[in-house]
C-alpha cells in the first residue's frame, strides 16, 4: 500500500512538473510505454494515473503522432482490458485526453464509445419495460 501511495504522489508531482517542462513528448512517450509493458495491474494503474495527471495540464502540448498512439491505445486494448480498475482508470485517463482532441478525433471517440453505451442502455430500458 506504500508503495502505491509514493507511485500516486510521484504521478501528482510529474503532472506539476510537465507544466514546465520545454519537450513533454519524451514524458508522454515514457508513461504510455511504461502502461504497454507493465504486466502488474496496480503498477500499469498508477502509470495510467500519472499520464492523466500529465494530460489534464499539458496535453494540449503532445504533439499529434504521440497524441494518436496513446489515444488508440486508451480508446481500444485500454477499455477492453480484463482487469476491472484497469478499465476504470483508462477511461479517466482518455476523457482527461478528449480535452485536447481535434474535432475530427473527439468525434470519431464519442461515435464509437457513446454510442455503445447508448445502446446498452437503450437494450437494459427496453429489458425493463417488458
Amino acid at each position: 500500500m506504500l508503495l502505491l501511495q509514493v507511485r500516486l504522489k510521484a504521478g501528482v508531482a510529474l503532472g506539476y512538473l510537465i507544466t514546465i517542462h520545454m519537450r513533454p513528448d519524451p514524458l508522454f512517450n515514457e508513461l504510455y510505454n511504461g502502461i504497454k509493458n507493465s504486466e502488474d495491474a496496480a503498477v500499469r494503474d498508477t502509470y495510467l494515473q500519472a499520464l492523466r495527471g500529465c494530460l489534464e495540464p499539458s496535453g494540449d502540448r503532445m504533439s499529434a503522432p504521440v497524441r494518436k498512439q496513446i489515444l488508440a491505445y486508451l480508446s481500444g486494448p485500454a477499455l477492453s482490458h480484463p482487469d476491472d480498475s484497469s478499465r476504470v482508470v483508462a477511461s479517466g485517463c482518455l476523457g482527461a485526453l478528449c480535452k485536447w482532441l481535434p474535432d475530427e478525433e473527439l468525434r470519431t471517440v464519442v461515435e464509437e464509445h457513446l454510442s455503445q453505451v447508448r445502446q446498452v442502455f437503450l437494450s437494459t430500458e427496453f429489458y425493463w419495460k417488458t
